[in-house]
């Protein structure tokens, strides 16, 4: 029977997940809904395919053999039937209450980090590991998706650790503290980690230039990528504009006094600094 799951905006970002084509991450998906509450399902090919890629010509066991390469689900043997745990699954999804305990048997440990009996790739091993034990505290997977589940991981980078990749150098406390200044005055991270991007790209990957994109960011109200976003097409139609009025005539006059209104704004927005930024 299928089921409610979880289902994120991570997965179609994850770089290790689009190494396996369309129709295997369409697979994955469809994986979760047929699994049980622990992320456990009978290894059948032929079912899964019937219930999950019925209109699809594809290698239902292939597609399997690659996402257990890529250490997305485990296929395993256990008293002479086969199985499929799908890893990390109780970690990152939240089944219904009502939902009915799992029959089928867990992959069997052989050590902290390994399982046996498992059903061989097509190199004949298994590198992955057995499933996380999930938590009591579950959420109703029927209601509306939880805003904190991920069901795969999205290997973000935090503030720190995109400051010290893009400057290329040990990046110091103090650093660190001022910018993540703007995230406890309400400025997501995503967006402070994007103006580190663009100081680089900008052959500038110095603190003050990267404080400078995120005051002018922080005065234009953004907080989050959206605003970042709104920003950039606001900057483009102005440029698009420049160059369609040109450098003389009445158009130019215009561009004067939309400068001179932009010049205002700027002097407006002059004092409107987060809290670290105000001494």
């Amino acid at each position: 029977m299928a089921r409610s799951r979880n289902i994120k905006p991570g997965f179609f970002m994850n770089d290790i997940l689009a190494e396996i084509e369309p129709i295997g991450r369409l697979l994955f998906a469809g994986l979760w809904t047929i699994a049980d509450r622990e992320g456990r399902l009978e290894d059948r090919p032929k079912r899964i395919k019937a219930e999950v890629l019925p209109y699809d010509n594809c290698d239902i066991n292939q597609l399997l053999n690659e996402l257990q390469n890529h250490d997305f689900i485990l296929r395993y043997q256990v008293d002479g039937d086969y199985y499929i745990q799908i890893l990390n699954f109780s970690k990152h999804q939240n089944p219904h209450k009502n939902e009915a305990p799992s029959v089928i048997p867990e992959p069997k440990k052989t050590s902290e980090n390994a399982t046996s009996d498992t059903v061989p790739d097509n190199s004949g091993t298994s590198t992955v590991q057995a499933p996380d034990k999930h938590s009591t505290d579950r959420a109703d997977s029927l209601n509306m998706i939880p805003d904190s589940l991920n069901m795969i991981p999205q290997h973000e980078t935090s503030v720190p650790e995109t400051l010290q990749s893009e400057f290329g150098r040990t990046v110091s406390p103090t650093e660190i503290e001022k910018l993540q200044c703007y995230v406890k005055d309400g400025m997501s991270d995503d967006v402070i980690c994007e103006a580190i991007k663009r100081s680089k790209l900008q052959g500038s990957p110095k603190l003050s230039y990267v404080e400078g994109i995120l005051k002018n960011w922080w005065a234009e109200e953004v907080r989050d990528m959206d605003g970042v976003e709104r920003v950039d097409r606001e900057f483009e139609k102005r440029r698009k504009e420049r160059q369609r009025d040109g450098p003389s005539g009445k158009a130019n006059s215009g561009n004067a006094g939309q400068n001179r209104a932009g010049q205002s704004k700027k002097n407006k927005y002059t004092g409107l600094v987060p809290t670290c930024g105000s001494g």
